[in-house]
């Protein structure tokens, strides 16, 4: 592999997470906001020994240091964070996903993004054909699969 593409290759690997953030969702949310409530939290930076975090959308909203400062809507959800520490989702950049196993037991220990560096393509459009029917909440908008061979990247979109 020349230097370009090298370049090329590494500079896809570190924008890709981007791409995700950017693209605003084509889907409607329906959902009550979701109000965790006296969480210690670890933000990436620091510590917050008592923090109140809003949610709307899956979307984090608010992180408010002063729980006084928000007032909860009748219909919210409101989880006690009392005693529990609240971490950012954490990021896999060299994964083979070649079992939806693999996805599923990597949620569990607050892995939620995930590069795919060459795998089943199958899988893939599985799961974005699963999204599309309402039966799996994964978000495969942008299901990347980097190769060694040919173009840096290869979307699962077909």
């Amino acid at each position: 592999m020349n230097n370009q593409n090298l370049l090329i290759a590494l500079a896809s690997c570190l924008l890709a997470p981007l791409a995700v953030l950017a693209e605003p969702s084509s889907k409607k949310c329906n959902s009550p906001t979701t109000v965790i409530e006296s969480v210690r939290l670890f933000d990436g930076l620091e510590i917050r020994p008592v923090a109140t975090v809003v949610i709307q959308c899956s979307l984090i909203e608010k992180v408010l240091d002063d729980p006084s400062e928000f007032q909860a809507a009748e219909d919210a959800i409101v989880v006690d964070g009392r005693g529990k520490t609240l971490v950012p989702g954490l990021i896999d950049a060299h994964v083979h996903a070649w079992r939806r196993g693999q996805l599923e037991r990597a949620l569990h220990f607050g892995v939620t993004m995930k590069l795919d560096m060459g795998s089943s393509r199958g899988l893939a459009l599985e799961m974005r054909a699963e999204e599309a029917r309402g039966e799996n909440i994964t978000d495969t908008r942008r299901i990347v699969q980097i190769w060694k061979s040919g173009e840096p990247f290869e979307s699962a979109q077909q």
